[in-house]
């Protein structure tokens, strides 16, 4: 892939993205501990004397801007999967959002970010439909009616591929309470 040249002076944000190097898994000593820290920053410093650190400590990584592409690139070479304080820590470039693939597809652009809700209040002239009364099965009422101990009684006969419901009583219902 061709790059473009910028105007003299100017930075392309390729150029500004390839100099920030994310290292993660950092060790949270380095996050808490001065010496810890002061190692790990010499480390970098080794590549690069005027490298900057931001420590990101929730998400366990630290964000390094180096003064120059090719020095970015050295340190991820000499440092990507190395050992340090007890972890293999990972270097890897931030993504520019204009490095998308075009050979690929791309969600659309948000038309609207914010979410749809409902009025606060109904609106002018709503009215609510009727309390409908609740549907007591009739059938269901009987057989439960004619229940008796001992005896098996079909709630739900079989039809169209369904199958039998069949209540069977215990004889000794009074003795047992439940939860005991």
């Amino acid at each position: 892939m061709a790059k473009q040249n910028s105007p003299k002076g100017a930075t392309s944000s390729d150029d500004v993205q390839q100099t920030v190097l994310i290292v993660t898994n950092v060790d949270s000593d380095i996050f808490s501990n001065a010496e810890s820290q002061a190692v790990f920053e010499s480390t970098f410093r080794d590549v690069d004397g005027q490298v900057s650190f931001t420590y990101l400590r929730q998400q366990h990584r630290a964000r390094l801007q180096f003064s120059s592409p090719d020095l970015a690139s050295e340190a991820k070479a000499r440092y990507d999967g190395m050992m340090m304080f007890g972890q293999v820590i990972g270097c890897f470039f931030v993504q520019s959002q204009g490095a998308v693939d075009t050979n690929f597809l791309i969600p659309p652009k948000l038309q609207r970010a914010y979410l749809l809700s409902p009025p606060a209040s109904p609106p002018v002239g709503w009215k609510g439909g009727p309390d409908l009364e609740p549907v007591v099965d009739q059938e269901l009422l009987a057989a439960i009616g004619n229940l008796e101990s001992g005896k098996a009684l079909v709630i739900h006969r079989d039809a169209d591929n369904r199958p039998n419901i069949i209540l069977h009583l215990s004889d000794d219902i009074a003795g047992k309470q439940p939860g005991k």
